[in-house]
């Protein structure tokens, strides 16, 4: 049997079926390439299996799948990861795979960033535009088609919700700073101008942690605040005046 099991974000996310899958699989591994989890949960987990948790690397997640797929025939194997299992189609994969050669799955869901982003934002879930996440530039990669769901979005007053790229050496989301160089870079050569240092920005960062922040103000007051983070998100919100009301609990205080 393979589980493929969402842990949230903290302990207190963690369900009873996600606790009895655990404690019912001979090998655990965590997935350690599309997010992160806090060190104290995963001594947790280790302690209520009494196991060790093995981490995965992206290639261990995809060119390398198989080698551990294919022990769930005979063993049972936990696939442990942070949010919701299915939010990332890397473990449809895995789960299509598994189909493939008829071996037995479950899922036990969770709580994803996304959750936590519609509903600690205090903003109409109604007005959210799909999500997207704004890429690490590359020497021959440097799209530039997120400004476009930007303009769109503005353009039909919705809200965007902007996740910032992983970089998987630092294990931290790109900083404000990174993450402004690129959209101001992607505005020069698109000659658009939709984000400024004015610009009002809510940004969510480690939500259901410990070190959970949510603060809504100009880009450039955030980026001088030198905020540090693992995972984060930012919305460009296109608030009615109920939703600049909820907003100001968040509000940069000085």
């Amino acid at each position: 049997m393979f589980y493929l099991i969402g842990l949230g974000y903290s302990i207190e996310h963690l369900s009873i079926g996600a606790i009895e899958a655990i404690k019912r699989s001979d090998y655990l591994y965590l997935d350690s390439y599309t997010s992160f989890v806090e060190d104290d949960y995963l001594n947790y987990i280790r302690s209520l299996a009494n196991k060790e948790v093995y981490p995965l690397d992206r290639s261990s997640l995809e060119e390398r799948a198989s080698v551990i797929l294919d022990k769930a025939a005979t063993s049972n194997i936990a696939l442990l990861v942070p949010g919701d299992p299915l939010i990332a189609t890397t473990h449809h994969i895995l789960l299509d795979y598994l189909s493939s050669k008829g071996i037995r799955f479950k899922v036990v869901n969770n709580l994803s960033f996304l959750h936590l982003v519609y509903s600690l934002s205090n903003l109409d879930i109604y007005k959210f535009a799909p999500p997207f996440t704004l890429p690490y530039w590359l020497d021959n990669y440097k799209p530039t088609s997120f400004l476009d769901k930007l303009k769109l979005n503005l353009e039909i007053k919705m809200h965007s919700v902007i996740i910032l790229d992983i970089n998987k050496e630092l294990k931290r989301s790109m900083s404000l700073q990174e993450a402004y160089a690129t959209i101001s870079k992607a505005q020069e050569d698109r000659r658009l101008n939709i984000i400024d240092d004015d610009t009002m920005i809510l940004l969510m960062s480690d939500l259901g942690t410990s070190s959970q922040r949510i603060v809504y103000a100009k880009l450039s007051d955030l980026i001088r605040m030198q905020y540090s983070y693992r995972l984060a998100t930012l919305i460009l919100p296109v608030c009615s005046i109920a939703e600049e009301e909820a907003l100001e609990k968040y509000k940069l205080k000085g």
